[in-house]
């Protein structure tokens, strides 16, 4: 994938499947990314006119970007297999394997909320594809808040959109996925980087939080890889820029389908190979397909907006795969509580990791709420030459709800603003 940054990429409206030209690109927006549908394969179809302005920053990151965001809620089916795990693992032992394996970082600094985890809560999850000890600082891929109302029977998913325009301390306005790169650099590590976006939410919407946790790739996959897969539904047809196929000597050999020679800003489809396209409907997905899945946002209709919905989907079928299979098999259970090591760092403000455990057993995957920020369309402004995403009026309600606890009023006046599955 391309070196540039990940704020600096802006979705497209996708050509027509087989086109050969650019698309016309969203008002307000340079075209990027790649042909919809599945014509990958008859010849050099093009994508392009990215500007790309404040790339440098972000040139040196790991050329294979992943933005998987933080595709988990709290260590995901972790809590629930503590929860049920029963006859196969105590609960004791469960809890003890966890904290065992989950590293730990002061990621909020003072920038977090009380330490009591017996009202309501806030966690503040980051997605990152970058090793800790990068000196250059990366960007947070996704950001989501995990708002749990004081029953802690339930929880809303909201995306804060990488692009929205923000004040960050110290720095000015800049992208908000910025704030990660400006405190992770010169040592400042993960611990830094979710500091200064803490700080950035605090400063900007007054969002405190009780606990933080990033997410990253790597880790990741190996857990969605010791649950066998995950099945969830794909909402809409979904071209794979990376996931692809051709025939060798009559069997399906991996290739990707697309190359882009200029970081993204074209997108030539690779003769002979053909992109995997994920079709509407209900799918058992691999954990490299699922990760590739929810990584796409060029081509979609709404580009980064419907990849912040399909990753809030990702987080609810992966705490369902979590309970249908972690817990009935004691083999699965502890291989999946082993993954969890290299997929996360946790911050419980204060608390210990068994205390947030038992707070959260409540939560299923069917109480989880996730919301689409400006109502999963964009509002896109051109501000010093750079292309912003601004967050809409309704949407800044949505982060006072989020503030003062009303969360269930913002639903109950916006339906249309939540995700189905």
């Amino acid at each position: 994938m391309s070196t540039d940054s990940p704020s600096d990429r802006r979705p497209e409206r996708p050509p027509s499947a087989g086109a050969g030209k650019a698309s016309v690109p969203v008002p307000g927006r340079s075209p990027s990314g790649a042909p919809a549908g599945g014509s990958g394969g008859s010849g050099r179809a093009s994508v392009s006119g990215r500007a790309t302005p404040g790339r440098a920053a972000g040139a040196a990151v790991a050329r294979e970007r992943r933005p998987i965001g933080s595709l988990i809620m709290v260590i995901a089916g972790a809590l629930l297999m503590v929860a049920g795990i029963g006859i196969y693992i105590t609960v004791e032992t469960a809890v003890a394997r966890v904290t065992k394996a989950l590293p730990t970082a002061n990621l909020l600094g003072s920038e977090g909320a009380g330490t009591s985890i017996d009202g309501v809560l806030n966690i503040l999850m980051i997605g990152v594809d970058t090793r800790p000890d990068n000196t250059i600082g990366s960007r947070s891929d996704s950001i989501i808040i995990l708002h749990i109302p004081a029953s802690h029977d339930r929880g809303y998913m909201i995306s804060i959109p990488r692009d929205t325009r923000a004040a960050i301390p110290g720095h000015g306005y800049a992208k908000i996925n910025a704030a990660f790169q400006y405190g992770s650099a010169h040592g400042g590590g993960y611990p830094g980087g979710a500091q200064m976006l803490a700080k950035t939410l605090k400063s900007d919407y007054g969002l405190t939080f009780n606990a933080a946790l990033i997410v990253n790739f790597s880790g990741f996959q190996d857990i969605v890889t010791a649950l066998g897969g995950v099945t969830m539904y794909v909402d809409e047809k979904t071209t794979s820029l990376h996931h692809g196929y051709k025939i060798v000597n009559g069997k399906k050999v991996r290739a990707k389908p697309f190359t882009t020679p200029d970081s993204g800003a074209h997108w030539y489809a690779v003769p002979g190979v053909k992109p995997v396209v994920y079709t509407k409907g209900k799918h058992h997905l691999s954990a490299y397909e699922a990760l590739d899945y929810v990584r796409i946002r060029d081509g979609l209709p709404h580009g980064d907006y419907d990849r912040e919905r399909h990753q809030q989907q990702f987080v609810k079928a992966v705490m369902t795969e979590a309970v249908s299979k972690g817990l009935s098999n004691p083999l699965n259970a502890g291989k999946f509580l082993d993954s969890i090591n290299k997929a996360f760092v946790w911050d419980g403000h204060g608390q210990s990791t068994a205390d947030w455990l038992f707070t959260l057993k409540g939560i299923s995957p069917s109480s989880l709420v996730t919301i689409k920020t400006n109502g999963g369309t964009y509002d896109t402004q051109d501000i010093g030459g750079q292309s912003f995403e601004v967050l809409s009026p309704t949407s800044l309600q949505l982060l006072q709800a989020v503030k003062s606890d009303s969360l269930d009023a913002f639903v109950a006046k916006h339906p249309s603003w939540v995700s189905t599955d």
